[in-house]
Protein backbone atom coordinates (compact mmCIF):
# COMPACT_ATOMS: atom_id res chain seq x y z
CA UNK A 1 0.00 0.00 0.00
CA UNK A 2 1.52 3.28 -0.85
CA UNK A 3 0.02 7.00 0.34
CA UNK A 4 -0.26 9.43 -2.68
CA UNK A 5 -1.77 12.92 -2.14
CA UNK A 6 -5.41 11.41 -2.67
CA UNK A 7 -5.17 9.30 -0.03
CA UNK A 8 -3.59 5.17 -0.38
CA UNK A 9 -3.10 2.85 -3.70
CA UNK A 10 -2.86 -0.47 -3.39
CA UNK A 11 -0.28 -1.63 -5.50
CA UNK A 12 0.21 -5.45 -7.28
CA UNK A 13 3.83 -6.58 -7.37
CA UNK A 14 4.68 -6.90 -11.48
CA UNK A 15 4.89 -10.68 -10.68
CA UNK A 16 1.13 -11.12 -9.98
CA UNK A 17 0.12 -9.01 -13.53
CA UNK A 18 -0.66 -11.51 -15.54
CA UNK A 19 -2.79 -13.90 -12.74
CA UNK A 20 -4.79 -10.87 -12.17
CA UNK A 21 -5.85 -10.38 -15.77
CA UNK A 22 -6.28 -13.76 -15.83
CA UNK A 23 -8.87 -13.51 -13.10
CA UNK A 24 -10.06 -10.13 -13.45
CA UNK A 25 -10.41 -8.99 -17.67
CA UNK A 26 -9.85 -5.43 -18.18
CA UNK A 27 -12.93 -2.85 -18.48
CA UNK A 28 -14.48 -3.54 -22.35
CA UNK A 29 -15.20 -0.37 -24.11
CA UNK A 30 -18.90 0.18 -25.88
CA UNK A 31 -18.15 -1.08 -28.98
CA UNK A 32 -16.31 -4.25 -27.48
CA UNK A 33 -19.40 -4.64 -25.22
CA UNK A 34 -21.64 -4.50 -28.11
CA UNK A 35 -19.30 -7.12 -30.55
CA UNK A 36 -19.67 -9.40 -27.38
CA UNK A 37 -23.44 -8.60 -26.91
CA UNK A 38 -23.97 -10.12 -30.59
CA UNK A 39 -21.90 -13.00 -30.43
CA UNK A 40 -23.27 -13.67 -27.29
CA UNK A 41 -26.92 -13.59 -28.86
CA UNK A 42 -26.61 -15.21 -31.71
CA UNK A 43 -23.54 -17.71 -30.70
CA UNK A 44 -22.65 -19.33 -32.63
CA UNK A 45 -22.36 -16.43 -35.27
CA UNK A 46 -19.93 -16.64 -38.34
CA UNK A 47 -17.39 -13.80 -38.58
CA UNK A 48 -18.31 -12.87 -41.81
CA UNK A 49 -22.20 -12.21 -40.37
CA UNK A 50 -20.50 -10.34 -37.24
CA UNK A 51 -18.72 -7.74 -39.94
CA UNK A 52 -21.91 -7.56 -41.60
CA UNK A 53 -23.86 -6.25 -38.15
CA UNK A 54 -21.05 -4.79 -36.55
CA UNK A 55 -19.03 -3.12 -39.59
CA UNK A 56 -14.94 -3.62 -40.28
CA UNK A 57 -13.91 -2.48 -36.46
CA UNK A 58 -15.20 -5.53 -34.57
CA UNK A 59 -12.30 -7.74 -36.70
CA UNK A 60 -9.87 -5.72 -33.38
CA UNK A 61 -12.52 -6.33 -31.10
CA UNK A 62 -13.10 -10.01 -32.05
CA UNK A 63 -9.26 -10.63 -31.36
CA UNK A 64 -10.07 -8.64 -27.95
CA UNK A 65 -11.72 -10.81 -26.62
CA UNK A 66 -10.33 -13.88 -27.89
CA UNK A 67 -7.42 -12.78 -26.04
CA UNK A 68 -9.55 -11.77 -23.19
CA UNK A 69 -10.75 -15.36 -23.05
CA UNK A 70 -14.55 -14.51 -23.31
CA UNK A 71 -14.86 -15.68 -27.11
CA UNK A 72 -14.14 -18.73 -28.57
CA UNK A 73 -12.88 -18.94 -32.46
CA UNK A 74 -13.04 -21.83 -34.61
CA UNK A 75 -12.20 -22.40 -38.25
CA UNK A 76 -15.41 -22.79 -40.83
CA UNK A 77 -15.08 -26.18 -42.17
CA UNK A 78 -16.19 -25.30 -45.33
CA UNK A 79 -15.74 -21.32 -46.12
CA UNK A 80 -12.76 -19.13 -44.95
CA UNK A 81 -15.13 -17.55 -42.12
CA UNK A 82 -14.76 -18.27 -38.29
CA UNK A 83 -17.31 -19.61 -35.79
CA UNK A 84 -17.41 -17.33 -33.10
CA UNK A 85 -18.85 -18.31 -29.81
CA UNK A 86 -18.84 -17.06 -25.83
CA UNK A 87 -16.52 -19.27 -23.88
CA UNK A 88 -17.44 -20.65 -20.07
CA UNK A 89 -15.58 -17.35 -19.25
CA UNK A 90 -17.94 -15.40 -20.43
CA UNK A 91 -20.43 -17.36 -18.25
CA UNK A 92 -18.54 -16.76 -15.16
CA UNK A 93 -17.32 -13.33 -15.70
CA UNK A 94 -21.36 -11.90 -16.48
CA UNK A 95 -22.33 -14.40 -13.68
CA UNK A 96 -25.19 -16.05 -15.81
CA UNK A 97 -25.75 -19.99 -16.64
CA UNK A 98 -27.36 -19.20 -19.98
CA UNK A 99 -28.53 -16.27 -21.84
CA UNK A 100 -32.30 -17.70 -21.81
CA UNK A 101 -32.13 -16.56 -18.13
CA UNK A 102 -31.32 -13.13 -19.26
CA UNK A 103 -33.70 -13.00 -22.04
CA UNK A 104 -36.52 -14.29 -20.04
Amino acid sequence: MVETLNGYSLQLRSAYTSLLEHLVPAELGTAALRTLAAIALKSPILQTELIELRGSGAYAQVQELVELGLVRKRRQADGRSYWLEVTDKFHQYFEIDSLAQVLA
